[in-house]
This record gives C-alpha cells, sequence and structure tokens, in this order.
C-alpha cells in the first residue's frame, strides 16, 4: 500500500474527550530490578555468541564485550535465527475503524 498525501489514516480527537489525566509517577523498583544483572558463564556467553552469531564492535574491551553479551543474552528470546522460532504475538488483536465500510481496491503502479 503506499500512502499518498492528504490519506486519512486516523482521527484526532480533541482535549474535551479526554476522560481523565492522572500524573506520570515512575516505578524505580521495576526499573532497578530489570538492571540487575544475572552472572552467566563466559563459556556460556561465548557459545551463544557463536551460536547466534552477533557482530559485536571490535573495539569494545573484553569486560565491556561480556555485558553487552549478557543483556542478549537475558532477552535471547525475542531473536530468531530462523522461521520456526517466531512465535505468536501475545497481545491483543489490532482493530481498525474504518471511515466507509466499502472495499477498496487499487492497483500498484510502478514506482521510481
Amino acid at each position: 500500500m503506499t500512502l499518498r498525501k492528504g490519506v486519512k489514516l486516523g482521527i484526532i480527537f480533541s482535549l474535551n474527550s479526554v476522560a481523565a489525566i492522572v500524573p506520570f509517577e515512575a516505578n524505580t523498583d521495576t526499573y532497578e530490578a530489570s538492571t540487575q544483572t544475572v552472572n552467566v558463564p563466559r563459556t556460556v556467553l561465548d557459545d551463544f555468541h557463536k551460536e547466534y552469531g552477533f557482530r559485536l564492535c571490535p573495539d569494545l574491551d573484553e569486560h565491556k564485550r561480556y555485558q553487552v553479551l549478557e543483556m542478549l543474552y537475558r532477552y535471547k528470546s525475542v531473536f530468531a535465527r530462523d522461521m520456526t522460532e517466531i512465535e505468536q504475538c501475545k497481545g491483543e488483536p489490532l482493530k481498525l475503524e474504518l471511515h466507509m465500510n466499502r472495499k477498496m481496491i487499487k492497483l500498484q503502479y510502478r514506482l521510481s
């Protein structure tokens, strides 16, 4: 689909439709818990690095390199090596409110 200038994608509501405004308070407990490192043996990190094939900056010193590998290892569930490792999204399905209910068919034309 090619988006053109002037195509309506959504509606911006005015400030009169805001139900409630609550001040944002950062929860520092969850942030501190998420930044804690889990000590993973370096041999496991080296095997993980070889298996996933990450290209890290060669200018990193050894300590920073293992910090990066440890962070990548902690979130390794978000990386897929092939299509079989991609999982279904667990969020709610996206609902689009259309301006009209009739089908829109537009043939693709050559782009420069």
